[in-house]
């Protein structure tokens, strides 16, 4: 999955409640739906159970991807960087 492939029409990306991930997605990918979800674990268990295409996250999250879901796998640079 490639930056260009979330740019798609009518593709599914999960968003955390709450939080700017909620709306992020549609802000950088205003054709997609944003399906939001209470927790990283949600969003991540969605994202390998094909209830969504693909999830928002902040790169401190990164591990957990790596640590815990096999069958996933995330688009490593960041296009996005938020300064303090």
């Amino acid at each position: 999955l490639t930056l260009d492939d979330i740019k798609k029409p009518g593709l599914k990306i999960a968003g955390l409640t709450g939080s700017e991930l909620a709306d992020f997605p549609k802000r950088y990918f205003p054709e997609c739906e944003v399906v939001n979800y209470n927790s990283f674990s949600d969003m991540f268990l969605a994202l390998e159970h094909g209830n969504v295409d693909a999830s928002a996250a902040y790169y401190t999250q990164l591990s957990i991807v790596e640590e815990s879901y096999d069958d996933l796998a995330y688009i490593s640079t960041p296009f996005v960087t938020v300064h303090s």
